[in-house]
């Protein structure tokens, strides 16, 4: 024997040589000896040269089995790294050893679905199924294959073979879900995808399809639950994490989202998840942290996400106020679908960093798409414009405000509790840490807006950063960002409808609180009259909501509202806000 045929034999332990399908004497090649004890364990090279020398000396059926058994893990691996060369290599070699059994027809209905020959690996299963009728796997792949062509009765039908031949096996369970789910079936989904739980309560796949389907039924408490469920079982499951935080974030529950995608970027850094936590520390006013990780999610972005991701860093240079990033990263999205949103926040970055002559031109531009209008008249007047912001401001809450800023630029929340003090307005939230729903401090946040002027950055900053003093959380969140959006819509020259202006920020309020984002959406059944708004009380962020679309729908004068006697002052306080902001208009003309 040449020393090619040079074996040793390894006595394996019983209980390793049945973990891995392993004969208990098994054949090795000695030149393949230092192999095995570098890496304390067989590579599947070694295996199959042992195997394949032993059974070209000896013949015997009993490592003939072993050796057909390995080539077809051979061609699984091959055909797992797409190398089909190798791969059908391999399957021709199991065939020649071991004949065209049922694995036969069943790895090369693989291989032919891979090679995107559909209609013949249908055939390949179908003969792998008549030659081993209880082969509960073909059953499986042919569901799979008929699922992917959209058959879904010959899938459902297939699925339900394998689990009757294998009640064990749950994911056929999971894919006669995914049937449902595909045809709106939802509680069949639902019911299925909870018979795996009974079979199996650690299978995550299951409380991650269950936490996406409660999400695309907007039943996020159920959502919360099982995915905290699932995550009792599976902490480290990335997708759980990822897809509770938007679940949280629904639920106005923003902190706790961020804690989420935190953990989800820690164990997978993918570009949707880092460019999903940097959203979310923009919406608890972290932007520095926003903007860190939005670049760090560009750097690793699939080619079909990069401008958006891109277009964030645009609008997060804006409101930092880095007119130099700002600049960068719009040139990156020219001649993209992405450019005129990026030319707007470009214009605002311009004007926040007194480029006034500049940010004009960008209006201009702006205008030809039919935006911004007005914008380039607001530019001429400026100072006209900003001295009638602030003279329709409440000084007691903008004097301490402009106390309270610091050597950095930022606000010092103590400071600015002691200012508001100071002129007799109270807001012990400021100085609390729970979250809470008291909407003592809108006025705050009202008189704040109007002293940014037609800073967009600012604007944006002082609104999130107050929401974070007062409410911390929650429905306060959605509450300040409303009002934002209202007074930009009026600063800068837009003088939205109501429906028009609905529609434009109605996504964005369904990230920050569906249920108050559903109020707002809902806005024609929720509209009340100019009479009942006299004696409406305000003590809830749903009052805020209300009393400003009813506004916007009935447009009473300012002079109709000062003159009429509110059981409320809140009331009026609010409808004052937002029809002195409507006045602007009459400064364009």
């Amino acid at each position: 024997m040449g020393l090619k045929y040079a074996i040793v034999y390894l006595d394996l332990k019983p209980e390793y040589a049945k973990l891995y399908n392993l004969p208990i004497k098994m054949p090795i090649l000695v030149d393949d000896m230092k192999k095995v004890s570098d890496n304390n364990k067989l590579p599947l090279d070694v295996i199959l040269r042992g195997l394949e020398a032993q059974y070209e000396v000896s013949k015997d059926d009993y490592y003939k089995s072993y050796l057909v058994y390995f080539y077809y893990e051979a061609f699984k691996n091959y055909l797992n790294k797409n190398d089909f060369e190798n791969a059908n290599f391999y399957l021709n070699k199991a065939k020649e050893l071991g004949g065209e059994d049922y694995r036969f027809h069943f790895y090369r209905s693989l291989l032919l679905k891979k090679s995107e020959q559909e209609e013949l690996a249908e055939l390949e299963l179908k003969e792998s199924i008549v030659k081993n009728p209880n082969f509960y796997l073909g059953h499986f792949e042919l569901g799979n294959l008929m699922f992917e062509r959209k058959l879904y009765d010959e899938a459902l039908e297939a699925y339900n073979n394998a689990l009757e031949l294998n009640p064990e096996f749950v994911i056929p369970h999971l894919k006669i879900a995914d049937i449902y789910i595909e045809n709106g079936l939802f509680s069949e989904a639902i019911e299925e995808l909870n018979e795996i739980l009974k079979k199996d309560p650690n299978f995550s796949a299951a409380y991650v399809r269950l936490g996406i389907l409660f999400n695309q039924l907007q039943r996020y408490e159920d959502a919360m639950y099982i995915q905290e469920k699932g995550l009792s079982k599976d902490p480290e499951n990335y997708e759980l994490l990822y897809n509770i935080a938007f679940t949280y974030s629904k639920l106005g529950n923003h902190i706790e989202a961020t804690k989420k995608l935190e953990k989800a970027a820690k164990l997978y850094e993918k570009d949707v998840i880092l460019h999903e936590l940097a959203i979310s520390y923009k919406n608890i006013g972290e932007y520095l942290k926003a903007f860190e990780t939005a670049k760090k999610a560009l750097e690793i972005a699939s080619d079909e996400n990069k401008n958006l991701i891109l277009l964030f860093l645009v609008k997060l240079s804006a409101i930092i106020g880095d007119l130099d990033q700002t600049e960068y990263y719009f040139k990156m999205l020219k001649d993209t679908e992405f450019e005129v949103s990026a030319k707007t926040f470009y214009m605002f970055s311009l004007l926040s960093n007194d480029d006034i002559e500049h940010a004009k031109k960008i209006s201009l531009e702006l205008n030809s798409y039919g935006l911004y209008g007005n914008l380039a008249v607001i530019i001429d007047n400026i100072d006209t414009y900003l001295n009638y912001l602030e003279s329709i401001s409440n000084k007691l809450y903008t004097d301490a405000l402009l106390e309270s800023f610091d050597e950095y630029g930022d606000i010092d929340k103590l400071g600015l509790y002691r200012n508001l003090k100071k002129n007799n307005i109270d807001i012990i939230e400021l100085v609390k840490d729970e979250v809470n729903e008291k909407i003592d401090g809108v006025e705050l946040i009202l008189n704040a807006l109007l002293l940014s002027g037609i800073d967009y950055g600012l604007s944006e900053r002082i609104s999130t950063l107050l929401a974070n003093f007062i409410w911390k959380d929650g429905k306060g969140l959605l509450i300040s960002r409303f009002l934002l959006r209202y007074y930009q819509d009026r600063a800068f020259g837009n003088f939205s409808t109501l429906d028009v202006f609905v529609n434009d920020i109605i996504e964005e309020m369904r990230d920050l609180h569906f249920e108050l984002a559903r109020l707002i959406s809902e806005y024609d059944i929720n509209i009340i009259d100019f009479d009942e708004l006299l004696d409406y009380p305000t003590n809830s962020f749903e009052d805020i909501i209300k009393i400003l679309l009813s506004y916007m729908h009935i447009k009473p004068t300012i002079d109709e509202i000062e003159n009429s006697e509110f059981s409320d002052i809140k009331t009026k306080n609010i409808l004052e806000w937002a029809s002195k902001l409507d006045n602007l208009i009459i400064l364009l003309k």
